[in-house]
């Protein structure tokens, strides 16, 4: 997700740009449905509260990655400027994510 966010922003032609995001859709509902679906295996004895975060937490998420775009709009970066600090801000998170232990695996289907 973060490459293809990188190549969001340094897409030299719409068809690159099309490629990019393509990717990057793929890859973001990927990556979105796995964590989803251990936050509900982590919390299986309240996985109505902990999916009731995640909605509330996306929604955040919604409303601040616009105003996100509009403030380096407003400073000039552009769009191109929000694919570079959300690709900065993946490349980061999946650092970190893979330095993590994952849960060991619940044995419940």
């Amino acid at each position: 997700m973060g490459l293809a966010s990188a190549a969001c922003a340094v897409a030299p032609s719409p068809l690159v740009f099309t490629v990019a995001v393509s990717v990057s859709a793929v890859a973001n509902s990927c990556g979105v449905e796995l964590a989803q679906a251990t936050l509900a295996d982590a919390h299986a004895h309240d996985r109505a509260r902990a999916l009731a975060r995640w909605t509330f937490f996306g929604a955040i998420g919604d409303v601040a990655a616009p105003v996100m775009v509009a403030g380096l709009a407003l400073l000039g970066f552009g769009w191109r400027g929000g694919f570079a600090v959300m690709a900065v801000v993946l490349v980061a998170w999946s650092v970190l994510l893979a330095r993590a232990p994952f849960p060991a695996p619940s044995g419940t289907w």
